[in-house]
């Protein structure tokens, strides 16, 4: 495809802007539809960590992805997708000598496309002190002995993540093993309004547009169309294998000392713990809940996940919340990037990252440009 030719990208959020940036930095003619921008948008609601452990493909999810797509079927696993992972972490944590700890063929990719976006920030964007970006120790901790991760052996850690365990006497009560890298976290407020501005600078143009149907995008004048709608696929293009997961986290002041970051994702109990000290605060998280799509905030969710990280770490116990915020993770299983012919218009599809969205981004964006380049 002839790089002056027009795209237009659906969708203003991380994977969104960073496929329209480097389709611009390629000589493209991009203009973005979305119909809200910045705080409004999942991306700005998300941990953001850049981290390899979100270079997941595993096959048990994508079994549930499927299983909830289905009419009747998918409100049956709904309802006894909460009690089965209970009980997987349970039989996973007894039978974890068994796991497999090499890198498969997709997971390879993915970790390939994590590593393409760590060292975009870092060369290009982190020393921006606009950009919100970060770098930060990550440790990752559980309550189990735990076989060192197949993703460790990357090219991408291997070079330039410093993996090491996290002595025992320095992990939280009740927990037995952990690691740690160096890694960058995100600011995602201050992050994409840094990333929106850049791509205004690069000559892309925005257009505030809530699009209705598909014939809107194909009625549009563009032969070429890059989707990253996220959930919004399941109506637009009828995909009904990208559901949503919600996340709801907390917004504390600044507390001296706490400068790690500490993620528990590992644990039938507690679901999903995060601690993340950014730029100008820390959020604490979170939840996991699959085809939930209440958006405002929960009591209850917001006094179990303060619970979880006070007792990790007790110096959270005298913490300020500013803010409160739910967002729906768009999660697919594999994740959809690929090309498809629709009345003649060629669509290129990103979306369906879950909580890999941050750490796939700009390697996604990469793959968008290839496809685009190749039609």
């Amino acid at each position: 495809m002839d790089s002056k030719e027009k795209v237009l990208v659906l969708g203003a959020g991380v994977s969104g802007l960073s496929s329209g940036i480097l389709l611009l930095k390629e000589g493209f003619d991009v203009t973005i539809w979305a119909k809200d921008f910045s705080t409004n948008i999942t991306s700005s609601k998300a941990s953001a960590i850049i981290h390899p452990s979100l270079c997941s493909n595993e096959k048990k999810i994508i079994i549930w992805g499927i299983l909830f797509s289905l009419p009747i079927i998918g409100n049956i696993a709904r309802f006894i997708y909460p009690p089965f992972i209970k009980i997987y972490s349970l039989l996973y944590k007894k039978n974890s000598s068994k796991i497999n700890t090499k890198i498969n063929k997709k997971q390879e990719e993915l970790l390939s496309m994590g590593e393409f976006t760590y060292d975009y920030i870092k060369n290009n964007i982190l020393n921006n002190n606009n950009s919100g970006c970060i770098e930060r120790n990550v440790k990752e901790i559980f309550n189990r002995q735990k076989k060192k991760p197949a993703w460790s052996n990357s090219h991408w850690i291997k070079t330039k993540g410093n993996f090491k365990r996290i002595p025992k006497e320095e992990l939280p009560k009740t927990y037995i093993d952990g690691y740690e890298i160096n890694t960058i976290v995100v600011e995602p407020n201050i992050y994409m309004n840094y990333i929106m501005n850049h791509f205004k600078q690069l000559g892309g143009k925005i257009v505030q547009k809530d699009i209705q149907n598909i014939d809107d995008i194909l009625e549009s004048g563009f032969q070429t169309i890059v989707n990253c709608t996220g959930l919004g696929s399941r109506t637009l293009f009828n995909d009904k294998t990208v559901y949503p997961v919600r996340g709801q986290s907390i917004t504390i002041k600044k507390i001296p000392g706490i400068e790690d970051a500490i993620v528990d994702h590992d644990n039938p109990v507690k679901n999903l713990c995060i601690i993340t000290p950014r730029i100008n605060n820390i959020t604490l998280g979170g939840v996991d809940q699959a085809y939930n799509y209440n958006l405002e905030p929960d009591e209850k969710d917001t006094k179990d996940i303060i619970k979880k990280c006070t007792e990790i770490d007790p110096r959270l116990k005298d913490l300020e919340i500013v803010d409160v915020t739910v967002g729906l993770r768009p999660q697919r299983y594999p994740i959809r990037i690929e090309k498809e012919t629709i009345a003649n218009k060629t669509i290129i599809h990103n979306y369906g990252h879950g909580e890999s969205g941050f750490t796939l981004s700009w390697g996604c964006a990469k793959k968008v440009v290839d496809l685009v380049k190749n039609i």
